[in-house]
């Protein structure tokens, strides 16, 4: 176990419960794993994983079981587990239609990390070696929050593969991008993104601008008459994101609750992700502008220190985005739409200079949670 005297370089946040999120949610952990083992030790770079299991299913094996753990001396990683129960669950959720609320339980390992800087990331991500080596070389610095572009792949991912082999297969099968300014699907106009290695299939018209515009020309019957006025709500909407009164400025928000990367006294100046019972969706951005209200400068990577994010089901897609938001509303789960974004944002600049989402106890400050040391 790292003292407190002698803490790591870098904390790893994560969060999950063995629940078959997505499906082959157990095998995607044991890759995340294994690949941040095996890069821990072949870059020499020193940390710690804190993995939160929020809320164990009764009927199976938690986490610490379910996966199989570096061994002791293997790595420099060292790995925890911090549960929290579903007793307090309870208290942030009134049926049992979210069984996990991601950032509270993120904050909760934020809190517990002992790095020097934290990484809060999920558990279907993958790291290049390029963006692990850098990390290693210890860059950091604070005052700074650090992002990079996410590429996604099939989620069948070559089990017991060798580091090398498997990115270099991830880079042969990413199938979309996300970067700031919009998300890039493969088709048949071939656009090398430069020094990335990656040979992108998409024009430069990001997905989210296609999506809006087609939905909005479904909803106006797809006439052509349909087809001008949806075009100038595109328009409109692009004006409103670039214009001096803008609720959202320039930061890579895309995918960002992937790869967030702080210093721990930032998080803890920060107070972490809004603790709001709700679907995930937007509250990691939301804390990219509240860093910048804190003067936090953004600094986003070079294309190949990037990260891959095994593919599932479940979660948003750029180009299938709606079926994510009516599962939610059939489920009555709430979340951020786009216009609470934007007024969450606009709220930010007339609060004070030190204004948190959260109290003091952010992070289940007051909860004695259980910890698993695995190595």
């Amino acid at each position: 176990m790292t003292s407190a005297s002698n803490p790591p370089y870098l904390s790893i946040v994560a969060v999950s419960r063995n629940d078959d999120h997505g499906g082959g949610l157990r095998r995607r952990m044991q890759s995340f794993l294994d690949g941040l083992a095996d890069q821990c030790r072949h870059h020499g770079l020193d940390a710690e994983l804190v993995l939160v299991e929020w809320n164990p299913p009764m009927e199976r094996d938690g986490l610490a079981d379910a996966l199989r753990w570096p061994e002791a001396g293997s790595t420099p990683l060292k790995a925890r587990i911090v549960r929290v129960p579903e007793t307090i669950h309870r208290r942030f959720a009134a049926d049992a239609s979210l069984p996990l609320f991601q950032m509270i339980g993120k904050n909760a390992g934020i809190r517990s990390a002992r790095g020097e800087y934290v990484l809060v990331t999920n558990i279907d991500i993958l790291f290049s070696d390029a963006l692990m080596s850098w990390i290693a070389s210890r860059p950091l610095a604070p005052g700074k929050l650090y992002r990079v572009d996410r590429y996604d792949v099939p989620n069948d991912v070559p089990e017991g593969t060798a580091r090398e082999e498997l990115l270099a297969w991830c880079a042969e099968n990413a199938f979309r991008i996300h970067k700031r300014d919009g998300n890039y699907l493969r088709n048949d106009t071939e656009t090398y993104v430069k020094g990335s290695g990656f040979r992108l299939k998409r024009p430069a018209l990001p997905v989210r601008a296609f999506n809006f515009f087609k939905d909005e020309d479904k909803a106006l019957g797809g006439t052509p008459a349909g087809h001008a006025q949806a075009l100038f709500r595109v328009a409109q909407k692009a004006v409103r994101a670039l214009g001096p009164g803008a609720a959202r400025p320039g930061l890579h928000t895309n995918a960002c609750g992937d790869f967030t990367l702080l210093s721990g006294e930032d998080w803890r100046r920060l107070r972490g992700y809004p603790e709001w019972p709700m679907y995930s969706w937007h509250l990691d951005g939301l804390l990219l502008h509240l860093a910048r209200k804190h003067g936090i400068t953004e600094e986003a990577q070079a294309p190949e220190r990037c990260i891959f994010h095994m593919e599932h089901g479940s979660g948003w897609a750029s180009d299938r985005h709606e079926e994510l938001f009516q599962r939610l509303r059939d489920a009555k789960v709430p979340y951020l739409t786009s216009a609470d974004l934007d007024r969450k944002i606009e709220a930010l600049a007339p609060a004070p200079p030190d204004y948190t989402f959260n109290g003091e106890n952010w992070g289940l400050a007051d909860e004695n949670l259980e910890e698993i040391h695995l190595n």
